[in-house]
């Protein structure tokens, strides 16, 4: 009687291991999950942001550039319209 008795608690035993494990698994799962779509957030973010500096760099060409034309521009009209002599 007495291992038959020992028999069902460590079978009860058991299960409840085996439900924890499960749990575990579970929640296991569930961090991967998060881990992954955190890292697929961060990856598009990082996409981003390096098209921004590129789209950045441009305008701050542009703006040189400008900048430099409006200059030699300036000084043309200077030298035009400054009475020599």
């Amino acid at each position: 009687m007495s291992a038959s008795k020992a028999i069902s608690e460590f079978r009860e035993k058991l299960e409840v291991q085996s439900e924890r494990l499960a749990r575990m698994e579970e929640r296991q799962v569930q961090l991967y999950k998060m881990v992954e779509t955190s890292l697929s957030n961060f990856a598009e973010i990082s996409n981003r942001v390096t098209g921004l500096e590129a789209l950045k760099n441009k305008a701050l060409g542009m703006i040189a550039l400008i900048g430099l034309l409006a200059g030699v521009a300036w000084d043309l009209v200077k030298q035009v319209f400054t009475p020599r002599g």
